[in-house]
């Protein structure tokens, strides 16, 4: 039978055998890191409706390049390539 002192030993040891088992942990990607970003169309219906090109026009503004056409979307690629 494992006495208190010795589960308290195991006890405390274990959280460091797991810390030396596991593998190190990647950085995670900084924003500089990141090369393409993108806005999904799906997000933002009302200003699409409104002013579909106004809309394209404010989203380049921003710094947007890629643009996701999922969703029931009224307009077609050839759409959103000439705006």
């Amino acid at each position: 039978m494992i006495t208190r002192r010795d589960f308290i030993k195991l006890a405390a040891a274990t959280p460091i055998g797991v810390a030396l088992r596991t593998p190190p942990m990647r950085p995670v990607r900084t924003q500089s890191q990141i090369e393409r970003v993108g806005v999904g169309l799906f997000t933002i219906p009302k200003s699409l409706e409104e002013d579909f090109s106004g809309t394209m026009a404010r989203l380049a503004t921003i710094g947007y390049k890629e643009v996701e056409l999922f969703g029931p979307c009224p307009y077609t690629v050839p759409e959103v390539v000439a705006s």
